[in-house]
């Protein structure tokens, strides 16, 4: 008897070369699992305002990497991530970004970085709050780096059609960048009658400072700054005070230029600098009279006078007062280097003061 005619069995093969090659693709099944490692950070230490929204940086950052592996091993599983970062330093409760992708493929295992995000992985969801980006901008505005701190980082990434997944992990960025750099002393135009004079800016971090001297055949500020520098040195506080031995003391009579960096650490663990604007300064030949930034003076006197006497400054401006005089410090004349020196210690140690006399 004839079981299957010549149409019958070049049906029953083609089910058998259907079924034999369903054998050989990779098994997707209700019963998988993703297993999500903890995620790497690359330490950036700053970020400017287009690094934050990394989706639509035109020079994006990597920083992190999230590593998904399937299991059993070998399985290929489609899933979806979710990605929340919280700006503890604004609202540690509200989600700052969202974003949640579409369904994408993970055969075995797959790395996904926030390079990927928006690229070769598609998003359903990217929602960054309003007040929260506004928050961020209104601070970064004037340097263009968004504030120092921690930003917290929850991702979950889900199987579809059911199954298991790690639960959802958690990592922190840190951002250690100060707003801006300012620098406070010596300013421009400033006369010293010292040749080992005192640094001052404002910074919260690591600095470089360096210091040039202006040639006559130079032309600008960044023709000199652009030269070998008398000094580079680094300091873990905002000031620094130019060395008695070791290098060449600053000369009468001549100019000299300075910055200072501020120093962060990158993926390749390598400093790099965001630095302030230049300033010059001239040492004053033997016998002339210093002088110094009068706004500079009167900012720290301020400061450290606190606000009870705002108007009284507000009236010297005005009227625009300036120093005169000598100043005495124990018995003993210093000079408005040496007064702003001291008042920058009042200021960061108040406790050191233990008797003052106004005169």
């Amino acid at each position: 008897m004839t079981l299957f005619s010549r149409g019958a069995r070049h049906q029953s093969g083609y089910i058998l070369i259907l079924v034999a090659s369903l054998l050989y693709l990779p098994a997707r099944s209700n019963g998988q699992s993703i297993i999500l490692d903890p995620p790497v950070v690359i330490p950036v230490g700053t970020l400017s305002i287009s690094d934050i929204d990394f989706l639509n940086s035109t020079s994006p950052k990597l920083l992190f990497t999230i590593d998904m592996r399937t299991s059993p091993e070998g399985r290929t599983v489609d899933a979806i991530m979710e990605l929340a970062v919280y700006v503890p330093a604004y609202n540690p409760d509200v989600q700052a970004l969202y974003i949640k992708t579409r369904p994408f493929t993970i055969v075995s295992s797959r790395t996904v970085t926030n390079l990927d995000l928006g690229k070769s992985i598609q998003l359903e969801t990217n929602r960054f709050d309003a007040d929260a980006r506004r928050w961020l901008e209104n601070i970064a505005l004037p340097s263009g780096w968004v504030p120092p701190g921690s930003y917290n980082f929850v991702v979950n990434v889900t199987p579809l059609g059911g199954g298991t997944a790690t639960p959802p992990r958690t990592f922190s960025i840190v951002l250690t960048n100060a707003s801006s750099i300012e620098p406070v002393f010596p300013l421009n135009g400033d006369q010293l009658t010292t040749s080992f004079p005192f640094f001052q800016w404002r910074y919260d971090g690591r600095t470089r400072i360096s210091v040039f001297e202006k040639l006559e055949n130079q032309g600008n500020l960044e023709e000199a700054a652009s030269g070998v520098p008398l000094l580079t040195a680094v300091s873990e506080t905002q000031s620094y005070q130019y060395p008695s031995a070791g290098v060449r003391p600053l000369q009468p009579g001549r100019t000299y230029v300075w910055y200072v960096e501020g120093l962060a650490s990158t993926a390749g663990g390598t400093d790099v600098g965001q630095k302030s604007d230049l300033r010059w300064f001239t040492i004053a030949s033997e016998g002339a009279a210093a002088s110094t930034s009068t706004s500079t003076l009167l900012e720290e006197l301020e400061r450290a006078l606190g606000p009870k006497y705002r108007a009284l400054f507000d009236q010297i401006r005005a009227q625009g007062l300036l120093p005169q005089g000598t100043v005495r410090l124990n018995g003993t004349m210093i000079s408005y280097a040496d007064l702003l020196q001291w008042l920058n210690k009042i200021r960061t140690n108040p406790d050191a003061v233990t008797s003052v006399v106004l005169e």
